[in-house]
C-alpha cells in the first residue's frame, strides 16, 4: 500500500505540479534513477551476513550474474544514446554487481557452521 501511494504521489506531481514537460521528465528521471540503483544494490543487504559466516549461501548467484550483465549493456546503451538517467543508475548497478560476483570468488557457498555440522554428524557425534 506504501509503494502505490508513492508512486501515486510521483505521478500526481509529475502530472499536476511540474512546470513543462522537460522539468517533468527531469525529475521523473531522477525517481527512477534512485528506484534502479535500490534495486540493483538489494542483494547487498545480505552483505553482513555473508562476511559474518565467510559464506555466500545467503546470495543467489544467478540473481547477481543476471543483474550483473543487465547493467553491463543497459550501461553500454545509456553511454551511446547519451543518456544519463540511463547510464549513472545502471554503471553503478555494474560496481554493485561486480561487488556482488567478487564475493562469490572470495567466500565458498557453505558456511564453515554448516561444513562443521555435517561432518560430525556424519561421524555419528552429537553436535
Amino acid at each position: 500500500m506504501a509503494a502505490f501511494l508513492g508512486v501515486c504521489s510521483i505521478l500526481i506531481y509529475i502530472k499536476y505540479y511540474t512546470e513543462d514537460h522537460n522539468t517533468a521528465v527531469y525529475h521523473l528521471g531522477y525517481v527512477a534513477s534512485g528506484f534502479s540503483i535500490a534495486v540493483y544494490g538489494s542483494p547487498l543487504v545480505s552483505v553482513a551476513n555473508v562476511i559474518r559466516y565467510k559464506s555466500t549461501e545467503f546470495m543467489t548467484f544467478s540473481m547477481c550474474l543476471a543483474t550483473f550483465v543487465v547493467c553491463v549493456l543497459w550501461t553500454i546503451y545509456g553511454y551511446q544514446a547519451n543518456d544519463n538517467f540511463i547510464l549513472v543508475p545502471n554503471g553503478i548497478g555494474v560496481v554493485l554487481g561486480s561487488l556482488q560476483l567478487f564475493l562469490f570468488l572470495l567466500y565458498p557457498k557453505t558456511s564453515q557452521k554448516t561444513i562443521t555440522y555435517g561432518r560430525a554428524s556424519r561421524l555419528g557425534k552429537p553436535v
